[in-house]
């Protein structure tokens, strides 16, 4: 059975996990990369990959093959993005380290931001009077989902990547001119399949490698700092044990808590 004490306490000695107060935040620095910036490791001068735990629930999952595809009214596959939204974890020792890691990321921001407006990658939510404070999401993105192709042959990934049929021949049309990226999503060491991301992910406690990376953006005069958490690799910590609908409904009496699986 996995132990959340235990493996807080590995992550506590990792230099990468936001989750401990004294995470030297000197160490790290903000540099110029091709599409803005990326925070750094001064030392060894390679991007540094944060790492973070939380909670993965329902809302804007979208982790599929086909990403948050839409529509072609609103842009390629092509140009389709993983994401999910982290939240703090408030039945499991990683509380506390969230919002830790949370402040961290605030202040990881102030350094190169240029104006009060700092957009994509943390949001506070409403919440309820008798809640210990505001609800935190950490948005989470893997951009690409698709990516050019240099050679001419097609991959085995991208010839029998799975869409939802009514993309398909949005998909037809660009597999032999991109490849397929697949969401680095792990349980107990094992490779999640992408048709079985969004099942596996909904409703668990995860651990997350991620970048951090900044952009200034500024459009007819409106100008804003937008921050992207990017994932480098997902750990599925332990799955939610959701209770089914009882008969009855509400009348029957409140649903017994749920617990971890």
């Amino acid at each position: 059975m996995f132990d959340t004490k235990e493996h807080q306490k590995t992550l506590v000695e990792s230099e990468n996990y936001l989750g401990k107060p004294d995470l030297a935040l000197d160490s790290l620095e903000w540099c110029p990369t091709k599409t803005g910036q990326s925070v750094f490791d001064k030392e060894d001068e390679e991007c540094f990959q944060a790492i973070i735990v939380g909670d993965i629930g329902s809302y804007r999952l979208n982790v599929g093959p086909a990403g948050n595809y839409i529509s072609p009214k609103f842009g390629s596959l092509s140009k389709a993005k993983y994401q999910f939204h982290l939240t703090c974890s408030i039945t499991s020792p990683f509380q506390e380290d969230y919002n830790c890691a949370f402040q961290i990321l605030q202040n990881l921001q102030e350094t190169p931001a240029v104006t009060g407006k700092h957009k994509d990658m943390l949001a506070k939510v409403i919440h309820t009077r008798d809640s210990p404070g505001p609800p935190k999401r950490v948005k989470m993105e893997k951009a690409p989902t698709t990516v050019k192709v240099q050679e001419e042959e097609m991959d085995e990934e991208t010839l029998n990547w799975t869409v939802p049929s009514e993309h398909q021949d949005e998909h037809n049309s660009i597999k032999p001119d991109f490849c397929a990226v697949p969401l680095p999503v792990y349980r107990d060491n094992t490779f999640i399949e992408p048709v079985n991301v969004p099942e596996q992910l909904e409703n668990s406690l995860v651990e997350v490698n991620f970048t951090i990376n900044y952009m200034f953006i500024k459009k007819d005069d409106i100008a804003h700092d937008s921050f992207q958490a990017e994932v480098e690799q997902i750990k599925i910590l332990k799955k939610w044990i959701v209770p089914s609908d009882r008969p009855g409904g509400p009348r029957a009496g409140p649903p017994p808590v749920r617990k971890r699986g």
